[in-house]
């Protein structure tokens, strides 16, 4: 996967005074649009480095992510002589957003068809779970007491993280062009796959030197959780690990500036 992808930037690079050669359709056009996808909603700009190559920058805000957050209750019966029943819980999906910056390779002068080679980049968390333990842990023994090496803030919160790489590879394929000089609006559906490593769980440990304000993370596995190799949370846990890339979608609508 690296090597391809050291190639297709290879071959973009290369592409540019080729581009300049054959035409002058070099960064003298853009484009703006509005895009929804696995990134959430976006915005882009689109420029061409010919008629063969395009780039494509924008941001993505998951909307259940920056700025919707779910809230649910979840029932995990009794852990450790505590009854985690009815547990108020709040989640986000990529709740930093995520920025990107891809390049589209085009077949033809005017067809639509095009491969795509680039990256995403946020804060490399794909979920950030917090759980409210007020009411389940005694006051005095908050920011103190783990719950299978799951600590506190000093508000009785617990934190969880699902970790992935934060600059994640993306290799795809669409149909349309971002920018179409000839037109004033253009459409583009995209799909393919992040390359995002493996995913983990991490937990928040608060520390009594800085006052249970500041924190270290470490990795939750079956193991620390002492779950059996045959328990159905394991084999989730292990499952998540093994999952390397996130498939990709996403429709956008742009509009010519000049």
């Amino acid at each position: 996967m690296k090597r391809i992808l050291v190639l297709v930037f290879a071959a973009a690079i290369l592409a540019v005074p080729q581009a300049k050669a054959q035409d002058s359709m070099v960064f003298n056009h853009m484009a703006l649009g509005v895009t929804l996808g696995v990134d959430g909603v976006g915005l882009d700009l689109a420029m061409p480095m010919g008629h063969s190559v395009q780039l494509r920058a924008g941001y993505g805000i998951d909307p259940y992510g920056s700025l919707i957050p779910v809230n649910a209750t979840l029932n995990l019966g009794t852990i450790e002589g505590r009854n985690l029943d009815n547990l108020p819980v709040s989640a986000k999906v990529w709740g930093s957003g995520t920025g990107h910056l891809l390049a589209d390779f085009y077949l033809s002068k005017k067809g639509g068809f095009h491969f795509s080679a680039g990256a995403f980049v946020n804060n490399g968390k794909l979920l950030s779970v917090s759980a409210d333990l007020s009411k389940v842990l005694d006051p005095e023994d908050w920011a103190k007491t783990a719950v299978n090496g799951i600590t506190t803030d000093k508000k009785g919160t617990a934190y969880v993280d699902v970790k992935h790489w934060a600059v994640m590879p993306y290799l795809g394929l669409g149909f349309g062009r971002a920018l179409n000089p000839e037109k004033t609006f253009s459409f583009v559906f995209d799909m393919g796959l992040m390359l995002w490593g493996s995913p983990e769980l991490q937990s928040r440990k608060y520390t009594v030197a800085s006052n249970y304000e500041q924190y270290e993370t470490a990795v939750i596995s079956a193991e620390t959780m002492g779950l059996k190799e045959s328990d159905q949370a394991a084999k989730l846990l292990r499952l998540v690990s093994e999952i390397p890339v996130c498939p990709y979608i996403r429709f956008g609508f742009y509009f010519k500036l000049f």
